[in-house]
């Protein structure tokens, strides 16, 4: 994949096992950030995790997100696309976006997919 200048890092993360419920770790501190719980997933943010989809959802949002979302005035030509919103919010390669999807068990097997942005810039 080619990175765009002035866009975010947009990797995705190997698809979890068939029989692996999805995880997510902060690739700065280390911190578990996502675990699969009773009936959504178990949100522990770090200071670098910027957002947190859940199966397209939000489901977290940093202030920092918050903000620029609040500040963002979009005109006739919106991004395209989630990166090209990302951008549109100020983010540029410091931000790296993880996505990735498996299958948890909560009651029954069901399908999850998780997209994350950390700022690796808030590295202290």
């Amino acid at each position: 994949m080619k990175q765009k200048d002035g866009y975010p890092v947009h990797v995705v993360v190997g698809s979890m096992g068939a029989r692996t419920s999805p995880l997510l770790y902060c690739p700065i501190c280390g911190k578990q950030v996502f675990a699969l719980g009773d009936e959504r997933g178990l949100i522990d943010p770090c200071p670098h995790l910027a957002f947190l989809l859940l199966d397209d959802t939000d489901c977290y949002e940093s202030d920092d997100y918050r903000q620029r979302q609040q500040n963002l005035k979009l005109e006739a030509d919106e991004p395209d696309g989630f990166d090209e919103y990302l951008a549109a919010l100020g983010y540029d390669a410091s931000l790296l976006v993880m996505e990735s999807s498996g299958v948890g068990y909560v009651e029954e097997p069901v399908t999850v997919a998780v997209m994350a942005g950390f700022d690796l810039g808030k590295v202290a």
